[in-house]
């Protein structure tokens, strides 16, 4: 069997299902300021530019998942992609503690599913498979 097959598989799934999840942030955020505008409830500030450096965090964390996935047989960038996958796991885990309760059961689950399947990534990324 190839050597990290399953780093690759993974890390696809993984950043593609962090890019979605950026979008789907930002959609919910969009579709709330609409439903505000429109119920005429709008916030004091414009809340636009943090919703697009979120966007665009999780756009950038996707696009370096999926693309180190397949640079994983490089010496240097295996190490940095274990340390990235390590960081955004136990990020993703302190955040799904953190935030218990107050978004809601499947926001909370998607978060907790992303933390275990970063640390499973940086696993499979660290053993070579």
């Amino acid at each position: 069997m190839k050597t990290y097959t399953f780093t690759k598989a993974i890390g696809v799934l993984v950043g593609v299902l962090t890019i979605l999840g950026g979008i789907f942030a930002a959609a919910l955020h969009f579709i709330a300021l609409g439903l505000s505008t429109a119920w005429n409830t709008e916030p004091e500030t414009n809340t636009d530019q943090p919703v697009m450096f979120i966007l665009l965090f999780f756009l950038i964390i996707g696009m370096i998942t999926t693309i180190g996935a397949y640079k994983t047989q490089r010496k240097a960038w295996r190490r940095f992609f274990i340390g990235f996958c390590l960081l955004l796991g136990i990020g993703f885990s302190v955040a799904s503690i953190a935030a218990l309760g107050a978004l809601g059961t499947i926001s909370e689950g998607f978060i907790f599913i992303m933390s275990l399947v970063y640390l499973v990534l940086a696993f499979t990324a660290n053993k070579g498979w």
